[in-house]
């Protein structure tokens, strides 16, 4: 078994598909609506046909098949079973309506990876068929007026025109089936261009390959920006001791943008401290000398005094 079908056998999607189908059988409508039937057989029809889709793909040829492209066919297969069991639980129309649209996502998806024409008939005939039983199961169950029976026959004749649409050609336009086996040469010729550009790349031969050269440039892109890395490592720590000295001297901000603290505040604080000191100690020294130079001219008088009665003497 190659590693494209082992991936798509052990993939999600394999066992949601096959629950979804089972939920599917577990519908029940009101056979009265016919917009109900009309629903719950056209998404029959589409679950039929990718099932049988699924059969005819040949996973090794997808050139890019890969886990992403599984999970979102499974995204959009849960998605619609889940509108499934929403509608099991509580006969909701609504609820058909998305699983139609879920299921025409899932169908989008696919629809690039149908390349096999017997297959794609096989799926065609299947939904086809599908359709039409369910269609037929609740045809005669339909009793709310003629309008609704007659709009049911119509469907059926949609039916059988839809079948010559899709396998047989006029003059006037190419059938379903011719136009894929068209599409089909296109695929396989975009393949071959794909393995082409895939050898060119990825393939070391003559010259050197893309991948080759684009891993090269890889190396030399991480080798400098290592060295960017540890460059910017020890501007940052740098930068957070000069953030760190630039704060221990003004200060931190607070939520206004002011700093505080800091010690430029506290130099500052220290010279208005000094100068008030200085201030103080001029003005106790000013009154101290101004008081001793009383005392003095007080003393000098007192002497020039006793002299003065000495010398009367």
């Amino acid at each position: 078994m190659s590693r494209w079908i082992k991936l798509f056998d052990t993939h999600a999607f394999k066992t949601t598909w096959e629950d979804l189908k089972e939920k599917l059988e577990l519908v029940e409508i009101d056979k009265t609506l016919a917009s109900d039937v009309e629903e719950l057989a056209r998404l029959k029809k589409i679950v039929t046909f990718i099932d049988n889709a699924i059969d005819g793909i040949d996973f090794e040829l997808i050139p890019n098949l890969s886990t992403t492209v599984l999970n979102n066919w499974n995204t959009k297969a849960t998605d619609c079973k889940n509108q499934i069991n929403s509608f099991n639980s509580n006969n909701n129309i609504t609820y058909l309506k998305n699983a139609n649209k879920s299921i025409d996502e899932l169908l989008n998806y696919l629809k690039s990876y149908i390349f096999t024409s017997d297959k794609l008939k096989k799926s065609l005939l299947a939904s086809i068929r599908a359709y039409t039983n369910e269609v037929d199961k609740h045809l005669e169950q339909i009793t709310d007026t003629q309008t609704e029976y007659e709009k049911a026959k119509k469907f059926r004749d949609k039916i059988e025109e839809y079948y010559d649409l899709l396998f047989e050609d006029s003059d006037e336009e190419e059938s379903i089936k011719l136009q894929i086996s068209t599409l089909l040469e296109k695929a396989e010729e975009q393949y071959r261009e794909i393995n082409k550009f895939y050898n060119e790349t990825l393939i070391d031969e003559e010259q050197e390959s893309t991948k080759t050269t684009v891993e090269e440039a890889k190396k030399n892109i991480l080798r400098d920006a290592e060295e960017a890395n540890k460059k910017l490592v020890d501007v940052s720590a740098k930068i957070d001791e000069l953030d760190k000295f630039y704060i221990n001297i003004f200060g931190s901000e607070n939520e206004d943008g002011l700093r505080s603290g800091g010690l430029k505040k506290e130099i500052e604080q220290r010279v208005i401290a000094l100068n008030k000191f200085k201030t103080v100690q001029e003005e106790n020294y000013t009154k101290e000398l101004d008081k001793r130079l009383k005392e003095i001219k007080i003393y000098e008088d007192k002497q020039q005094k006793n002299i003065k009665n000495y010398m009367i003497k």
